[in-house]
This record gives structure tokens, C-alpha cells and sequence, in this order.
């Protein structure tokens, strides 16, 4: 349960730092670092949710969350490159 709470914290940190940056370049590097501790968030929360009150083992879950984590950091990723695509076709 303390990864989970270290992953929020860390997103929360670079949230916070995200809107703390004026530079348009140093924010989209925060941005694509807070994707990884959000990932990792939610791969854990979504390879745990149900399994909460059980006893919590690390060499079981940990390859599932390492892989989904992978996963949904890409999928974060393209989305964040689609939607910066996007604005600059707007423009």
C-alpha cells in the first residue's frame, strides 16, 4: 500500500511542479515524467482493486503490474502526442 501512496505523491509532485513551470518546453519533460509515476498508480490500483484487504505479494503481482504499468504509460503517452498534434493542426 505504500507504493501506491509513493506513486501518488509523486504524481502529485510533478503536478505541482508542472504548474509551477513557465517554460513551455521544461513543462511538456515534467509532463512526460509525471506520466510514469501515474502509471504505475494506475496499474496498481487496477492489478489490486478487489484485493485490498488480502495480504499483499510482491513477487506475484509485480510482473503484472510492471507490464500493465508499461502499457498504460504508452497509451499516455500517444494520447498526450495526439493531443499536442491536434493543437497544432488547429493552429
Amino acid at each position: 500500500n505504500y507504493w501506491i501512496l509513493l506513486a501518488g505523491f509523486g504524481s502529485l509532485v510533478c503536478f505541482v511542479l508542472y504548474l509551477l513551470v513557465k517554460n513551455r518546453h521544461v513543462r511538456q519533460i515534467v509532463l512526460k515524467i509525471m506520466l510514469i509515476p501515474l502509471s504505475l498508480l494506475i496499474a496498481m490500483l487496477l492489478i489490486l482493486m478487489g484485493h485490498f484487504q488480502e495480504v499483499y505479494n510482491a513477487t506475484y503481482y509485480f510482473s503484472g503490474i510492471l507490464l500493465l504499468a508499461a502499457a498504460v504509460y504508452f497509451f499516455l503517452y500517444k494520447a498526450l502526442d495526439q493531443r499536442k498534434s491536434q493543437k497544432i493542426s488547429e493552429k
